[in-house]
């Protein structure tokens, strides 16, 4: 190891000081050990816990284990060993990557992996949206996400390469697309012209509203049981959203298959028709750049 030499540190006492050796820490009080801290995988306690280690594996080792929700996110702490530590993330897949690399990179890399590949497809996608009947797009759209979802929990609990966890991320993005536009599209068609204004502005409160419940929910799931649990529980709502789908007796097709163009052909209308309106270019690049900004701290 490398001494790291010291470096004061007055929010842990007046003479404690901080010596750093490669990734561990330790604090000194003048010539006496006071305690340490590390943010590198491998080093461990007595007990096996270290970086990589689960909220089970905490509570099976420490019974008396308790978990805060600080300034710096979720804590951890057990009394009777005098240990403490951090817990990140409440995504499905934050916790295990955070947990297995230690690394707030990967975190990011995961968040990108939703986000940019829903930004890449997302106009292709409402080009399905209008081309196909809509109810049949979204139930398409939430079986395969639960499919994905389900996937992800199995490789989860395989312990599985990050880079394989990351790759599934991107397809949850892909199969989700077409749902969101299919959706929109269909609200004029449940709805009088009279009552759409109210029902598109309830639509967006119901999305904002399950951007805050949707992490709650998830954060409890996880301080009683694993991250591929959580999983299994997104993948049973998209379950439960199929069957509720099924229950609608309206059905609606855009006019994108009357025009007689293939889907593909469609989407590069599209883009042309983008590309001669630079205002609307603009609007969608801060769009994307709003998406962007959006992801990164939700995720």
């Amino acid at each position: 190891m490398t001494d790291g030499g010291d470096r004061a540190t007055p929010d842990c006492g007046a003479e404690v000081v901080t010596r750093q050796y490669d990734g561990l820490f330790l604090l000194l009080d003048g010539d006496r050990f006071v305690g340490w801290v590390t943010g590198t995988p491998g080093l461990t306690t007595g007990d096996g816990i270290g970086v990589g280690a689960t909220l089970a594996d905490l509570r099976a080792a420490y019974p008396d284990l308790t978990v805060t929700e600080g300034s710096v996110g979720a804590e951890w702490s057990s009394g009777d060993d005098d240990l403490s530590g951090f817990l990140d993330g409440t995504a499905d897949s934050s916790p295990v990557l955070y947990e297995r690399t230690g690394s707030t990179t990967v975190l990011a890399l995961a968040a990108a992996s939703r986000w940019i590949p829903a930004v890449l497809v997302s106009a292709y996608a409402s080009v399905l949206a209008d081309r196909y009947e809509r109810t049949r797009v979204m139930r398409a759209s939430a079986a395969a996400s639960a499919g994905v979802m389900a996937l992800l929990a199995v490789e989860v609990a395989l312990d599985v390469p990050v880079p394989l966890l990351i790759a599934t991320s991107v397809l949850t993005a892909l199969t989700a697309a077409p749902y969101n536009p299919a959706s929109q599209a269909l609200i004029p068609e449940t709805v009088g012209e009279k009552d759409l204004a109210a029902a598109n502005g309830l639509f967006g409160a119901l999305e904002n509203l399950v951007v805050v419940i949707g992490p709650l929910v998830g954060g409890a799931i996880l301080l009683v049981a694993s991250p591929a649990v959580g999983m299994v529980v997104n993948a049973g709502t998209l379950l439960v959203a199929i069957a509720l789908l099924s229950l609608l007796d309206v059905r609606s097709t855009g006019s994108a298959a009357a025009d007689g163009d293939g889907a593909w052909e469609q989407w590069l209308v599209g883009v042309r028709t983008l590309a001669q309106h630079r205002v609307a270019v603009v609007l969608v690049l801060f769009c994307a750049l709003d998406s962007a900004v959006y992801g990164a701290p939700v995720a």
